[in-house]
């Protein structure tokens, strides 16, 4: 059956509701220029290939830049129990020469709004390493962080009155890096490198969740100096760009924000099962390096 939504999504008891009336978000830098240009997009069609299966598709091409330019997004919704969804998406750009064949980038994002039953309470969010107090995200604003600068690239809410917890995470981890191509005060610029970033947004109605690939801190960002210029990576499409980056949505029950954070980070150990490294020096060598480390700073 095909069409151009998604069917409602509650996640489990919760009561939560996604809305993916606009799920994907997309920008593109034009490097010859330095002109953005940015757009939310919903699906223009839905196709559900199996239970709980659809695939669905967007495709963007951004006014106000060189012609040519043409990005489609497919993600594949994939949902094993009412507590778990699947997100795997591919992105394919073309015509992405630019102005002076200087080159064009694109960076895209997976938004997930998130509609709240009636009656709920300030919802808390954690981002692992960096976000754990509300405090931290008192104002309405868009608290996103590169996977680099997180434990692992993941964002949690919590919702206190029902207890319920949502968490998206990414699949894998990022496999390469470059440096940018950008001189000193540009904060959007051309970089090859699968690094995303993760985080959520205060700023609407509802709370929103979000992934980006590449990297992107859209409101805040450490990432460039210490006065929080935003900063976002756009990968260089040139002939042809394909790109796939998946995501997990879990929701589970939490009596406490700390069983929010541990449910969180346990799905990732599962996942990704860590080892220890091994290493050229022990552990004593290290704590003396630390130390001295410290004594000059």
């Amino acid at each position: 059956m095909t069409s151009s939504a998604l069917p409602p999504l509650v996640l489990a008891e919760s009561g939560i509701r996604l809305l993916t009336e606009e799920p994907v978000g997309c920008q593109a830098f034009d490097a010859g220029s330095g002109r953005v240009v940015s757009g939310r997009l919903g699906y223009q069609q839905v196709d559900e290939v199996g239970p709980g299966r659809w695939i669905a598709v967007a495709t963007w091409r951004p006014d106000g830049l060189p012609p040519g330019l043409a990005l489609r997004v497919e993600d594949t919704w994939t949902l094993s129990g009412a507590n778990h969804l699947r997100v795997d998406r591919r992105l394919v750009g073309t015509g992405g020469a630019g102005t002076s064949g200087a080159g064009t980038g694109v960076t895209v994002c997976l938004r997930l709004g998130l509609r709240l039953p009636d009656g709920s309470d300030a919802v808390r969010f954690c981002a692992p390493a960096m976000v754990y107090s509300p405090a931290q995200h008192a104002e309405p604003a868009r608290y996103v962080f590169s996977d680099s600068r997180l434990s692992y690239p993941s964002v949690t809410l919590w919702e206190p009155t029902s207890r319920w917890a949502v968490s998206l995470q990414r699949v894998s981890v990022a496999t390469f890096d470059s440096h940018p191509d950008r001189v000193p005060g540009q904060r959007d610029f051309l970089q090859r490198t699968d690094i995303g970033s993760v985080g959520f947004d205060t700023t609407g109605e509802d709370p929103a969740l979000v992934a980006f690939w590449p990297w992107s801190e859209v409101d805040r960002s450490a990432m460039l100096d210490a006065k929080g210029t935003p900063a976002t990576a756009y990968h260089l499409v040139g002939d042809r760009l394909e790109a796939q980056v998946s995501y997990e949505i879990l929701c589970n029950e939490a009596d406490t924000f700390g069983d929010a954070v541990l449910a969180a980070y346990a799905a990732a150990v599962e996942r990704m099962r860590p080892e220890p490294a091994q290493l050229s020096f022990s552990l004593e060598e290290s704590i003396e390096l630390r130390a001295r480390s410290m004594a000059k700073t």
